[in-house]
This record gives structure tokens, sequence and C-alpha cells, in this order.
């Protein structure tokens, strides 16, 4: 059985890679036309799936506290919302 100290440093490492996989993906994102929309206080876990669902219209990718987004409505009305 895991302990808290195993579980803390498996979110630690799920973090890192987070941070890692934005840091390649981000500027290859830009590339392709995305907008990236960066959370400062809300956590990703905390953003309903069915807000998503209701009002996000197109393509959208989320690593950790970074969202993407294929279109700039969706992009600013997230922004409005949980920014």
């Amino acid at each position: 059985m895991k302990d808290a100290l195993s579980d803390a440093a498996d979110e630690i490492q799920k973090a890192i890679d987070m941070e890692i996989l934005h840091e390649v993906s981000k500027q290859m994102m830009i590339d392709k036309g995305w907008h990236c929309v960066t959370l400062k206080q809300t956590h990703w876990k905390d953003i309903p799936l069915p807000w998503v669902n209701e009002n996000i219209h197109h393509p959208y990718n989320c690593l950790g506290f970074y969202w993407y987004f294929e279109s700039s409505s969706d992009a600013t009305a997230f922004a409005l919302r949980w920014i």
C-alpha cells in the first residue's frame, strides 16, 4: 500500500511531466494557430466537464494549468470564466 509520501511524490512527478509537456508543445501549438490560456488560481481539476462540454465548441487540449484552444472565441470564453 502506498503511503502519503509516495502519493505526494507521484503528484509532484505528474506536475513536472505536465510542465515539460507544456514547454515542448507550446510553440508547436501556437505555430499551428492554437490559443493558450494559463490558469493562475483555478486548478484544472476544479473546472467541471459539463461547463467545458456546454461552452467549448471546438477542439481543445488541457496540459495541467495550460489549456490550448483551436478557436479564439473558445479561448476567450474560457479565460473570462476561469481566470
